[in-house]
């Protein structure tokens, strides 16, 4: 059962919280064990309320690419990962919990609202460069109304999350969990990275 209203503002409330907070753990490793201001276990029962989130978001969208067969379109994020998940092809398989573990960056790095307004923005100034591409828009909105049955305009909204991405310069750093090569770069185990999101919107087709 999806969760209240109010209690997911509530969780998002307390992820904005607990992701700019200090803690003395993190400044000094050797007393993380001791929790002394408490974040730890807030972060543990965060993580529990947003597991129990996540998994029905994720059992919503499966449900409709079920109903849907080949006739499945996506229409988010979440969508594009079910398909990804899917794919036996790749050569790392998506699981659930890095199915919700992408979901949760989406809350985490801020593409809620600030992120959302500016790519809408670049949306609407493209597509005023653009009046061919304006004029396709207006006609499919005037010939078709309803979820689901606009192509088009659900291609501009992706192309243009995929020229602005976002609006940090930068990703939040990640660590390597063994060792790799990358590009010819030798990636140590522990290597602490930090990847350009326009960069890699811009890689498609390269």
């Amino acid at each position: 059962m999806i969760i209240p209203q109010e209690e997911f503002k509530e969780i998002i409330e307390e992820l904005m919280l607990l992701i700019n907070i200090i803690s003395v753990g993190d400044l000094i490793p050797w007393l993380n064990f001791l929790n002394l201001q408490g974040y730890v276990k807030r972060m543990k029962m965060l993580r529990k309320r947003f597991d129990r989130l996540l998994e029905h978001v994720l059992d919503e969208h499966n449900k409709r690419h079920r109903r849907e067969g080949k006739a499945f379109v996506s229409r988010d994020m979440v969508d594009v990962l079910l398909v990804l998940a899917d794919d036996h092809s790749l050569e790392v398989k998506l699981e659930r919990h890095y199915l919700k573990a992408f979901i949760l960056d989406m809350f985490a790095g801020g593409t809620g609202t600030d992120t959302a307004t500016v790519v809408i923005e670049w949306a609407i100034s493209e597509i005023l460069k653009r009046p061919e591409t304006s004029d396709k828009a207006t006609e499919e909105l005037d010939r078709v109304i309803g979820r689901g049955h606009l192509p088009y305009i659900e291609a501009i909204v992706k192309e243009a999350m995929r020229m602005h991405p976002v609006v940090v310069p930068l990703l939040a750093p990640r660590l390597s969990r063994e060792h790799t090569t990358v590009d010819g770069y030798d990636i140590p185990l522990g290597t602490q990275a930090v990847a350009e999101p326009k960069l890699l919107a811009h890689l498609y087709g390269a």
